[in-house]
């Protein structure tokens, strides 16, 4: 797995199971899935980068579910299956509605928001802001 370069190193959930299982590599020498897909950041708030996608679906129900906008959908079958927004349209052209739905239930970061809130370095200031806080109000 190439997690040096991720948004969320050390702050994903695939990369926890993967580390507790002691996995290190991809099981076969090129995996297929959505390899060359290029990462769609034409959303103000939101990006998408499907080469991280491993087809959970958790942001398709976020979406249908939790927000009700039904703008996420998988499409395809097998190694094709991959997550699209209203038709194949890019993010910024489609419905969403900026919740962060799918960003908070994505366990990689496959979908993300422009804050990098699912960063570990992300998680670490807010953990020292929360302590300066505390030593401030005491």
């Amino acid at each position: 797995m190439e997690c040096d370069s991720c948004e969320v190193n050390n702050n994903c959930e695939l990369q926890t199971v993967a580390n507790d299982l002691g996995i290190s590599d991809h099981r076969y020498n090129s995996p297929k899935q959505h390899k060359g897909i290029p990462r769609d950041t034409s959303h103000d708030y939101m990006r998408m980068n499907l080469d991280n996608c491993i087809n959970c679906g958790r942001c398709v129900r976020a979406c249908d579910e939790i927000q009700g906008s039904f703008v996420l959908t998988m499409s395809g079958r097998g190694f094709e299956s991959r997550i699209t927004t209203d038709n194949d349209m890019t993010f910024g052209d489609s419905s969403c509605v900026s919740c962060g739905a799918c960003a908070h239930t994505c366990p990689t970061d496959a979908i993300s928001d422009v804050f990098q809130s699912k960063s570990a370095a992300i998680d670490k200031k807010l953990e020292q802001l929360v302590l300066i806080v505390e030593l401030v109000v005491t």
